[in-house]
């Protein structure tokens, strides 16, 4: 019974061709409850991988794995695995990319170069970092975040609760991070 429900929830998400070609390379993927496939769809989300959902069409055995008891660097290395295409300098780019939304060029280099780790950590941190300090009041986050980089490095949730909180935004695009 709880098979067949996790096979209509495959179905559901995925489609039902992408979810029986699923099950055909992955049989065992019935077993794997969808907290884990939004858990793995989120990690690969927060390591920039684009369009998880396809990846996890093409190699469904990712949506197995638990992605929460692990290490960033050990989930890391397992997206290595699966997908050799991704590299850390991608991850890198994408991560300077998105923090120059936010500041410019030379700001990122100053803030860089200040705090070296500032694009080891993921988007969605900082972006957490500076709405939990809107939401404590401060005047004006990113001018402090420029002048201490390394306060966009706080992880203000749980790896577990971020998950939970990127699936929501998904599904509820205007949700704001505090």
């Amino acid at each position: 019974m709880l098979i067949q429900y996790h096979k209509h929830l495959l179905v559901q998400r995925f489609g039902r061709q992408r979810a029986e070609s699923m099950l055909r390379r992955a049989p065992r993927l019935p077993c794997v409850t969808s907290t884990l496939w939004e858990t793995a769809l989120a990690t690969m989300a927060l390591h920039s991988v684009e369009h998880p959902l396809e990846v996890a069409a093409r190699q469904p055995q990712i949506l197995g794995y638990n992605w929460l008891a692990q290490t960033e660097m050990a989930n890391f290395v397992m997206l290595r695995r699966c997908l050799p295409q991704l590299s850390p300098g991608h991850s890198v780019e994408r991560r300077r990319q998105e923090l120059m939304k936010l500041y410019t060029e030379a700001e990122v280099d100053d803030m860089v170069c200040r705090e070296h780790q500032v694009l080891a950590t993921r988007p969605e941190v900082w972006h957490m970092a500076l709405a939990t300090m809107r939401h404590l009041g401060v005047a004006h986050p990113e001018r402090l975040a420029f002048k201490h980089p390394r306060m966009l490095r706080v992880l203000w949730l749980t790896p577990s609760r971020l998950a939970v909180l990127l699936t929501l935004q998904r599904w509820a695009p205007g949700l704001d991070a505090a």
